[in-house]
């Protein structure tokens, strides 16, 4: 059996809040990178796409937030 599918079953178990904070916790920390290459992609004066990424990494962190709130209203 893969690595992959023995963790998202236990992903699966997790009660939903602490599922919605680790996914916020991974969505956060993962728009990281995004801001990472835009800064990458500003160092060679590419700002058309400096610009794309930093939407991008903007639209993650909000779903991250988003996914942070459901964590905080989940009653166990």
């Amino acid at each position: 059996m893969p690595v992959w599918t023995s963790v998202g079953r236990w992903l699966l178990r997790l009660p939903r809040k602490y599922f919605f904070e680790i996914l916020a916790v991974l969505l956060i920390t993962g728009s990281l990178a995004f801001f990472l290459e835009c800064l990458n992609y500003l160092s060679k004066r590419d700002y058309v796409s400096a610009i794309i990424l930093m939407f991008i990494g903007l639209s993650v962190i909000s779903v991250g937030k988003e996914m942070a709130r459901l964590a905080l209203i989940q009653k166990e």
